[in-house]
């Protein structure tokens, strides 16, 4: 029996580095700014290693006296330059989803925070930019109405991914 002024000591719970490392990576692809602020910094990285490798890093980097060096620097230098290439190209990648009637339509005003009483509009452009995403409403009365939904995919993907933990637990 342990008397009670005794205090266990609390459990320590190991850090996993790869399970980290994922679920940061996932983070960072997931969040549009992040990932934009990832590729800036990662960009600037790219130019000063280009540039220390060119200039003053050259005798030190000679691939005839350290060919080990010269390997290794340079691959480091491609590493980030191709990671920075990731970065943008999966910014680029966009979802876009189109839906058009030929109804009645309204007049669009860009201003409203509602659309003749009706919250539905203003709900799908709050979450469309929380997905990073943008809505864009075309309508006249008479016309019909088209609406834009351009989302980047990482997020549409992650969306799946959250529904899809949701949906198994």
């Amino acid at each position: 029996m342990i008397p009670p002024d005794d205090k266990r000591p609390p459990k320590q719970r190991s850090l996993r580095i790869a399970s980290f490392a994922r679920h940061a990576t996932r983070g960072l692809v997931r969040d549009q700014t992040m990932r934009r602020k990832a590729m800036f910094c990662t960009v600037i990285v790219a130019v000063v290693m280009l540039f220390c490798g060119a200039t003053f890093l050259a005798p030190l980097l000679d691939p005839k006296t350290r060919p080990g060096w010269f390997i290794l620097y340079w691959l480091a230098c491609a590493w980030v330059t191709v990671t920075v290439v990731l970065l943008a190209i999966f910014d680029l990648l966009l979802m876009r989803v189109q839906v058009r009637d030929d109804g009645r339509g309204f007049t669009v005003d860009p201003g409203a925070h509602s659309y003749g009483g009706h919250w539905g509009l203003l709900g799908m452009r709050e979450r469309a930019g929380r997905i990073g995403g943008t809505l864009g409403v075309r309508s006249a009365p008479g016309e019909g109405t088209e609406i834009v939904l351009a989302a980047p995919y990482s997020t549409v993907d992650a969306a799946r991914a959250m529904r899809r933990e949701s949906a198994s637990a």
